[in-house]
């Protein structure tokens, strides 16, 4: 029994400290930014409340629980994805659950934790991917891999890598899949950046892209065989061909990596560095760029980046566009209608821009 106990407090405890780093991560950028605008009620803490997506959905007799569908208070989310039908599926990093998101209202349906759906414990989800097969992939702050069923909420375990020695010792940056449902995740502060995860071994295959040597901040499939990924270290947009490893820059300022490198694109300069990806239908790369001094102390912008020739454009930043102000991106999606939706650390609603004008507003504002 007292074995059994101790094992429970170092849970406890280890939980603790992973929501500790989870709300210190989200929210370390914004004591550094201009106070925020006031967001008003719509998606914030208070998200879904009133009897806005209620229903059955994900039910017992769907193989979930009761809650699924039910109304849900979003703490934080730290992801997010779009759904088949158009709706949000957010990863509530603090709450330890998973929602469905209304694209008009903003608000919160519980999708799968707190009671929905069955499977092992979710807890502190911070990276979602919706595979071709429309289940939902999905990363924890403790390096656990899930795939979840929107419909039921059920969470199957694919990979456990919560042992401090394992190869990937820091939380996962970023999730994906490839056309064959082989499954990705990366690292922005590993050395070893880039892995394969082998559900069936339980195990991380390291992928070795040439040059990419200091972290991954986001990876992007583009079908096939090939991802966009984030290079931290060259502050630049590179596509990789997987499991294979080699690396085309698609966009990149900074050339220290080495001297084959060369500025790719042009345009303002990416920030320190940049922070996520999102691919539109007609090839358009954007990227949620924090803090970018190109354009005063502490501001951020979303670009635009033309696929073929790396150029960078501001598609909403201070001088380009109307409504809140961008502090700190922490992803960024392009939406069903087109619109970028974007996850605000200085913000706890959800900013929807448009990327022709670059105006912003709150989601379910309008």
């Amino acid at each position: 029994m007292g074995n059994q106990t101790s094992q429970r407090h170092f849970r406890i405890t280890c939980r603790t400290l992973a929501t500790f780093v989870a709300v210190f991560l989200l929210c370390m950028g914004a004591a550094c930014q201009p106070p925020a605008d006031n967001p008003g009620d719509n998606g914030g803490s208070n998200n879904g409340g009133g009897d806005n997506g209620g229903g059955d959905d994900g039910g017992s007799d769907n193989g979930g629980s009761n809650n699924g569908g039910n109304p849900a208070a979003v703490q934080q989310l730290a992801a997010i994805a779009v759904d088949a039908d158009g709706s949000l599926i957010g990863a509530d990093v603090v709450g330890d659950q998973i929602v469905r998101i209304d694209r008009d209202t903003g608000a919160a349906t519980l999708v799968s934790g707190n009671g929905a759906g069955t499977g092992p414990e979710l807890d502190s989800p911070n990276r979602v991917f919706i595979d071709d097969d429309g289940s939902l992939l999905v990363t924890t702050l403790n390096r656990l891999v899930f795939r979840i069923d929107t419909a039921t909420g059920n969470r199957a375990l694919l990979l456990d890598s919560s042992d401090p020695n394992d190869p990937f010792p820091d939380s996962f940056s970023g999730i994906g899949a490839t056309g064959d449902g082989t499954v990705y995740v990366t690292s922005s502060t590993s050395d070893q950046f880039i892995a394969r995860v082998d559900s069936q071994g339980g195990t991380l295959q390291s992928i070795n892209a040439e040059g990419v040597t200091n972290g991954v901040d986001d990876i992007v499939p583009l079908g096939g065989d090939t991802a966009l990924i984030i290079d931290v270290f060259r502050r630049a947009i590179v596509e990789v061909a997987l499991p294979s490893g080699d690396v085309t820059i698609i966009s990149n300022v900074d050339t220290q990596a080495g001297p084959s490198d060369t500025e790719v694109g042009t345009g303002p300069d990416f920030g320190q560095p940049p922070r996520t990806l999102a691919l539109a239908d007609d090839g358009t790369i954007y990227e949620g760029d924090e803090a970018n001094s190109s354009f005063g102390l502490g501001v951020s912008v979303i670009f635009a980046i033309d696929p073929d020739t790396g150029d960078r454009t501001v598609v909403s930043g201070p001088d380009t566009g109307d409504g809140p102000a961008i502090g700190r991106p922490i992803d960024l999606i392009v939406g069903a209608d087109g619109a970028l939706v974007l996850i605000d650390a200085n913000h706890s609603d959800l900013l929807v821009i448009d990327p022709q004008t670059g105006d912003r507003s709150f989601l379910g504002a309008n």
